[in-house]
């Protein structure tokens, strides 16, 4: 009886255990979305300004 019980209670920590583990993973998984994310509004700002920049040297940019 006393065995059954620590087996249940071993199994729900194993659970928690699994569960908190994913539920860290997720979390992880969610800042490098974001750093990916972050990373290319960065290099596609930085492609802008330099188009923009070329374009007004060669006067395309000027009215």
């Amino acid at each position: 009886m006393v065995a059954n019980q620590l087996q249940r209670i071993h199994a729900v920590v194993r659970l928690a255990h699994d569960l908190q583990a994913v539920a860290l993973q997720q979390h992880a998984n969610r800042h490098a979305d974001d750093r990916v994310i972050v990373n290319y509004q960065r290099t596609s700002h930085a492609h802008l300004c330099v188009r923009g920049a070329a374009r007004l040297e060669s006067g395309a940019g000027m009215p």
